[in-house]
């Protein structure tokens, strides 16, 4: 339900594989990426969505399951349901920086190289979702 940095990683991979950044380069702009992913809960409360206290003892039952996450508790307990879940994510998204930003700051984005890499990953990802595009039309014609 959460997305994190990582779900960068088509991101991250292509650009280790056409060379554009070693792994030492990735790894530096995954860690600074992750600081700048604002934690849900303070926009759960920001959102009035839960209290600090929820938030709390959300995060005190998560030290027993350290597998589930925040948003998971806090709707098994019934203190959100899941779409004030997925509205506090979307705020925390609009507040985050992608990882094309991040590079962007960075010396490496000014060659010709990047310039292509980022090109060629942008047309996969256009690539991805013509063909979703196509899947749910078909899906939808199916039902019909």
């Amino acid at each position: 339900m959460q997305a994190t940095h990582s779900d960068h990683a088509a991101f991250w991979d292509h650009l280790l594989e056409v060379g554009v950044l070693d792994g030492d380069q990735v790894q530096e702009l995954q860690r600074c990426g992750s600081h700048e992913w604002p934690p849900l809960g303070q926009f759960l409360v920001q959102l009035r969505i839960v209290t600090v206290q929820q938030i709390m003892a959300a995060l005190q039952l998560q030290l027993d399951d350290p597998h589930l996450r925040l948003g998971e508790i806090l709707v098994r307990e019934g203190h959100c349901g899941s779409r004030e879940i997925d509205r506090a994510i979307k705020e925390q998204r609009r507040h985050s920086r992608h990882p094309i930003e991040l590079l962007l700051e960075r010396p490496e984005s000014q060659s010709e190289s990047f310039h292509a890499a980022l090109g060629d990953y942008v047309s996969m990802m256009e690539s991805r979702v013509t063909r979703l595009t196509d899947l749910l039309e078909k899906r939808e014609a199916v039902r019909k």
